[in-house]
Protein backbone atom coordinates (compact mmCIF):
# COMPACT_ATOMS: atom_id res chain seq x y z
CA UNK A 1 0.00 0.00 0.00
CA UNK A 2 1.13 3.13 -0.95
CA UNK A 3 1.42 6.16 1.20
CA UNK A 4 0.24 9.74 0.26
CA UNK A 5 2.21 13.04 0.46
CA UNK A 6 0.70 15.66 2.23
CA UNK A 7 0.46 18.91 2.87
CA UNK A 8 3.77 20.50 4.12
CA UNK A 9 1.96 23.48 6.00
CA UNK A 10 1.68 22.17 9.59
CA UNK A 11 -1.74 20.56 10.79
CA UNK A 12 -3.08 20.60 7.35
CA UNK A 13 -2.83 17.05 6.21
CA UNK A 14 -4.59 17.35 2.59
CA UNK A 15 -3.28 15.66 0.21
CA UNK A 16 -0.07 16.72 -1.79
CA UNK A 17 -0.65 18.97 -5.17
CA UNK A 18 2.21 20.52 -6.15
CA UNK A 19 5.42 22.03 -4.30
CA UNK A 20 4.32 20.62 -1.28
CA UNK A 21 1.22 22.44 -1.04
CA UNK A 22 -2.06 20.76 -0.94
CA UNK A 23 -4.46 22.18 -4.10
CA UNK A 24 -5.96 24.88 -1.16
CA UNK A 25 -2.72 26.06 -0.30
CA UNK A 26 -0.90 26.05 -3.63
CA UNK A 27 -3.59 28.10 -5.17
CA UNK A 28 -2.50 30.62 -2.58
CA UNK A 29 0.78 30.44 -3.52
CA UNK A 30 0.44 30.71 -7.17
CA UNK A 31 -2.10 33.66 -6.86
CA UNK A 32 -0.40 35.46 -3.59
CA UNK A 33 2.98 34.26 -3.49
CA UNK A 34 2.00 33.10 0.29
CA UNK A 35 0.57 29.54 0.62
CA UNK A 36 -1.17 30.67 3.88
CA UNK A 37 -2.77 33.69 2.33
CA UNK A 38 -6.46 34.96 3.98
CA UNK A 39 -8.61 37.73 3.06
CA UNK A 40 -8.62 38.78 6.73
CA UNK A 41 -4.64 39.24 6.86
CA UNK A 42 -4.74 40.92 3.50
CA UNK A 43 -7.95 43.46 4.26
CA UNK A 44 -5.77 45.11 7.23
CA UNK A 45 -2.98 46.90 5.88
CA UNK A 46 -5.19 47.85 2.86
CA UNK A 47 -8.15 49.65 4.64
CA UNK A 48 -5.62 51.48 7.35
CA UNK A 49 -4.06 52.49 4.42
CA UNK A 50 -7.22 53.78 3.09
CA UNK A 51 -8.30 55.13 6.22
CA UNK A 52 -5.12 57.28 6.71
CA UNK A 53 -5.58 58.46 2.87
CA UNK A 54 -8.97 59.95 4.06
CA UNK A 55 -6.90 62.74 5.52
CA UNK A 56 -4.45 63.44 2.75
CA UNK A 57 -4.86 66.81 1.87
CA UNK A 58 -1.54 67.33 -0.24
CA UNK A 59 -1.13 68.40 -3.56
CA UNK A 60 0.52 65.08 -4.85
CA UNK A 61 -1.02 62.00 -5.84
CA UNK A 62 -1.59 59.27 -3.13
CA UNK A 63 -0.50 56.17 -4.92
CA UNK A 64 -1.90 53.01 -3.69
CA UNK A 65 0.79 50.59 -2.64
CA UNK A 66 -1.63 47.17 -2.68
CA UNK A 67 -3.40 45.45 -5.58
CA UNK A 68 -4.28 47.15 -8.99
CA UNK A 69 -6.49 46.26 -11.84
CA UNK A 70 -4.08 45.02 -15.14
CA UNK A 71 -4.96 48.80 -16.17
CA UNK A 72 -2.77 50.07 -12.89
CA UNK A 73 -5.89 51.15 -10.85
CA UNK A 74 -6.33 50.32 -7.28
CA UNK A 75 -8.16 48.20 -5.88
CA UNK A 76 -9.34 46.79 -2.60
CA UNK A 77 -11.76 43.73 -1.18
CA UNK A 78 -15.41 45.14 -0.41
CA UNK A 79 -18.17 42.60 0.41
CA UNK A 80 -16.60 39.75 -0.74
CA UNK A 81 -15.34 41.12 -4.06
CA UNK A 82 -12.86 43.63 -5.68
CA UNK A 83 -14.04 47.27 -5.96
CA UNK A 84 -12.09 50.57 -7.26
CA UNK A 85 -10.25 52.14 -4.36
CA UNK A 86 -10.73 55.13 -5.83
CA UNK A 87 -14.73 54.97 -5.77
CA UNK A 88 -14.36 54.16 -1.94
CA UNK A 89 -12.32 56.83 -1.56
CA UNK A 90 -14.91 59.67 -3.42
CA UNK A 91 -17.78 57.62 -1.95
CA UNK A 92 -16.48 58.28 1.64
CA UNK A 93 -14.62 62.08 1.05
CA UNK A 94 -17.38 63.62 -1.08
CA UNK A 95 -20.54 61.71 -0.09
CA UNK A 96 -22.63 59.00 -2.51
CA UNK A 97 -22.78 59.76 -6.73
CA UNK A 98 -25.69 61.77 -8.05
CA UNK A 99 -26.52 58.50 -9.76
CA UNK A 100 -25.40 54.95 -9.57
CA UNK A 101 -23.95 55.54 -13.56
CA UNK A 102 -21.46 58.30 -12.37
CA UNK A 103 -17.35 57.54 -12.07
CA UNK A 104 -15.23 58.50 -9.66
CA UNK A 105 -13.04 60.46 -11.61
CA UNK A 106 -9.56 62.16 -11.72
CA UNK A 107 -8.26 65.82 -11.95
CA UNK A 108 -4.64 64.74 -12.05
CA UNK A 109 -5.35 62.45 -14.89
CA UNK A 110 -3.01 59.95 -12.67
CA UNK A 111 -5.81 57.11 -11.68
CA UNK A 112 -4.24 54.49 -13.78
CA UNK A 113 -0.78 55.11 -11.42
CA UNK A 114 -3.42 54.48 -8.28
CA UNK A 115 -4.08 57.69 -7.15
CA UNK A 116 -6.26 57.65 -4.50
CA UNK A 117 -6.03 61.54 -3.30
CA UNK A 118 -9.16 62.82 -2.08
CA UNK A 119 -8.71 66.01 -3.53
CA UNK A 120 -7.85 64.37 -6.93
CA UNK A 121 -11.18 62.51 -7.17
CA UNK A 122 -14.85 63.68 -8.17
CA UNK A 123 -17.81 62.79 -9.08
CA UNK A 124 -18.50 62.59 -12.99
CA UNK A 125 -20.37 60.96 -16.16
CA UNK A 126 -18.58 58.53 -18.21
CA UNK A 127 -18.35 60.85 -20.78
CA UNK A 128 -17.09 63.67 -18.29
CA UNK A 129 -14.23 61.35 -17.01
CA UNK A 130 -13.87 59.80 -20.84
CA UNK A 131 -13.49 63.72 -21.99
CA UNK A 132 -10.79 64.36 -18.70
CA UNK A 133 -8.83 61.18 -19.69
CA UNK A 134 -8.49 62.78 -23.71
CA UNK A 135 -7.55 66.22 -21.75
CA UNK A 136 -5.00 64.66 -19.43
CA UNK A 137 -3.37 62.63 -22.82
CA UNK A 138 -3.46 66.21 -24.85
CA UNK A 139 -1.32 67.92 -21.44
CA UNK A 140 1.39 64.94 -21.74
CA UNK A 141 1.98 65.61 -25.31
Amino acid sequence: MTKHRICTIPDCGRKHKARGFCLLHYERFKQHGDPLFTLTAANGEPARFLAEALSYTGDDCLNWPFNRSQKGYAQIWQDGRQTLAARRVCLLAHGPPPTPEHEAAHSCGNGHDGCIAPGHLRWATHAENIADKQLHKLRRI
